[in-house]
């Protein structure tokens, strides 16, 4: 799909193919140095044909089949109590990242203060790459999956969960695109900011 001396190029690229639902992921430079951007992997040479001939039509896409192996995918065995204690913890340490995906001007303004009062770090606000996300999706790499978990069941809608390549997030480790499913809630996140400036006037007053 494309080949990128620049990792943040490589990422930008990857995580805007992963928005749109395809299974992508990044290949590191083995002697050219170069970071590569796939999709796949496909059952057969005819499949990834067929697949390659799609993004072509649909995505304008310049693209060709190529023959990889690839490790067996790991089976993570369900947490327990302890486990959810140490991913709560863990997800209060994740830089967060808050895209808004709807429009809805300062959207992601209120939901960063709906997940400051609940203790995580919000490190970047800013819009999406368009306004047409119906759902919420909440993106995170293969060691914060546990921590993803509770970061989506806590949204007052929860996101949808997506596993990414972990060189297309480092800073932050946690990427929320924000959908058109949590407009209903506007209200309680406003009401939470509003909250929020509430007590920062408070901690002012009494510091004068």
């Amino acid at each position: 799909m494309g080949a990128y001396a620049v990792l943040s190029y490589a990422a930008d690229f990857y995580l805007s193919l992963v928005e749109k639902g395809y299974n992508a992921y990044i290949n590191e430079p083995r002697t050219d140095n170069l970071y590569r951007v796939r999709i796949g992997l496909y059952n057969s040479e005819k499949d990834a044909q067929i697949a390659a001939r799609s993004l072509e039509q649909v995505e304008n896409l310049d693209n060709f089949v190529t023959v990889e192996r690839r490790p067996g995918s790991q089976i993570f065995a369900a947490g327990t109590a302890d486990t959810q204690d140490a991913a709560l913890d863990q997800l209060r340490e994740i830089p967060l990242e808050v895209l808004n995906g709807n429009g809805v001007r300062g959207f992601a303004r209120r939901t960063s203060g709906y997940l400051a009062e609940n203790d995580y770090l919000v490190q970047r606000i800013a819009d999406a790459r368009h306004f047409n996300f119906s759902r919420t999706k909440v993106f995170y790499r293969p060691e914060h999956e546990q921590a993803a978990q509770i970061l989506a069941q806590g949204l007052p809608e929860k996101g949808r969960l997506k596993q990414v390549d972990p060189l297309a997030l480092e800073h932050p480790g946690i990427r929320i695109i924000l959908g058109r499913d949590l407009v209903a809630h506007a209200d309680r996140l406003n009401s939470i900011v509003a909250g929020l400036s509430k007590k920062e006037e408070a901690v002012a007053y009494q510091a004068q």
